[in-house]
């Protein structure tokens, strides 16, 4: 397909690793399949370039792709303009979920089995580990962090449909950041605190519908102690 990128300058060679980090979806060169859009940007300029470039997608990529403006896209978009790894809190607490179900785990237990700094190098290195998959990445984990089968399965004996790992991950980021800031506590002491606060049994029982609140709510229930 055809793409087009405004600027005040031509670009022959874009660089996607170059550019702010608080762009509505962080670093990259920015295109567009409208030509008229990219007109427009580049009448900004004094000197106005409209560069066109023929691109054929590879499908062995990973590609985060928004077909709409959904719940998702706005947290990823606020994610970027903020310029905060947000998005690299929820790879690691969707990371946690997907382990816990896999070894049947309490959640804290495989906090508990992974650690602070084992925590802090999947949250750092979060961008890394998102591009592999996550099986793969789970597996070297359990591993190296000597995670043992336990026989906790709340997917197992949920009546109603079950969220995605995902899902959960979200959920469990924005409780995370809530902690952090209410309480002043570092990042990673604010996730430990959460998966051992009882409000993570309450998100865990899927046949209930605590995961689904709002996360102001949910954050609510963990600095009140009570569920409203």
């Amino acid at each position: 397909m055809t793409v087009y990128h405004g600027s005040h300058t031509m670009v022959e060679k874009p660089e996607i690793r170059l550019g702010r980090n608080t762009k509505d979806f962080g670093p990259g060169f920015y295109c567009t399949v409208i030509r008229e859009q990219a007109v427009r940007w580049a009448r900004r300029y004094d000197t106005p370039y409209v560069n066109s470039y023929t691109v054929r997608l590879d499908d062995s990529l990973r590609i985060l792709e928004f077909k709409e403006m959904t719940e998702e896209w706005l947290d990823f978009m606020i994610a970027c303009r903020h310029g905060e790894k947000q998005n690299d809190l929820f790879y690691t607490c969707s990371l946690i979920e997907y382990i816990a179900r896999k070894t049947k785990n309490h959640r804290a237990y495989v906090v508990d089995c992974l650690g602070k700094k084992r925590l802090s190098k999947i949250y750092e290195l979060a961008d890394i580990y998102h591009s592999d998959n996550i099986e793969r990445v789970s597996e070297d984990f359990i591993e190296e962090a000597g995670i043992a089968d336990g026989d906790f399965d709340n997917v197992a004996v949920a009546r109603y449909a079950v969220p995605s790992y995902w899902d959960i991950g979200k959920v469990y980021k924005r409780l995370v950041m809530g902690i952090e800031k209410e309480k002043k506590l570092d990042r990673m002491d604010a996730l430990i605190e959460a998966y051992h606060s009882f409000v993570c049994e309450i998100i865990d029982d899927y046949n209930g519908s605590f995961f689904y609140e709002n996360p102001q709510n949910i954050l609510n229930v963990y600095l009140t102690g009570e569920i409203e």
